[in-house]
């Protein structure tokens, strides 16, 4: 989904600032972007079965996804914008990540599933600690993010037409 996501993201800015020679261009590109996902599907479902689909579909999204992302930085490369930079974590975040899930997949092997409801709380305990610490590294080191939230979610409450 968050690919998708990306994707629709990166596409919709290529699409509105493309002249259409470059249109006529991208054409050609979706044609080549198409063989590939249908040669990584037939061959990723042949190994992974109904999942490959999905794989491959992956794929497909993450080509796209680069292609477009060449293009706006190409198109930013003369501005102090970088519009792609908000893509990733920081690097703090992604190290929390990383650790998160090692520590998770520790805490399955430990914990989970077959040992009883003690120890499924304590795999759930452990979950909800690292949800927790990630959370706050989020907080603290995602400036950007934080300022959002603030000014855009937490502080704007939408008016509602009082009924007569």
């Amino acid at each position: 989904v968050l690919a998708i996501a990306v994707n629709g993201i990166t596409e919709c800015f290529y699409f509105a600032a493309m002249s259409q020679e470059r249109v006529d261009r991208y054409n050609r590109y979706m044609f080549v972007f198409s063989i590939v996902f249908l040669l990584s599907a037939v061959a990723l479902t042949q190994y992974f079965g109904p999942v490959g689909f999905i794989l491959a579909n992956c794929i497909n999204m993450l080509i796209r996804i680069f292609n477009s992302g060449l293009f706006i930085r190409n198109y930013f490369k003369q501005s102090h914008y970088n519009p792609l930079k908000g893509l990733f974590p920081s690097k703090k975040v992604f190290l929390c990540l990383a650790i998160s899930g090692i520590i998770s997949i520790q805490s399955n092997h430990w914990f989970c599933c077959d040992k009883g409801i003690l120890f499924r709380l304590c795999h759930v305990s452990v979950g909800a600690l690292l949800c927790l610490v990630l959370l706050t590294t989020i907080y603290l080191g995602e400036t950007q993010l934080r300022s959002f939230i603030t000014t855009h979610i937490l502080k704007h409450k939408p008016t509602h037409p009082k009924a007569d």
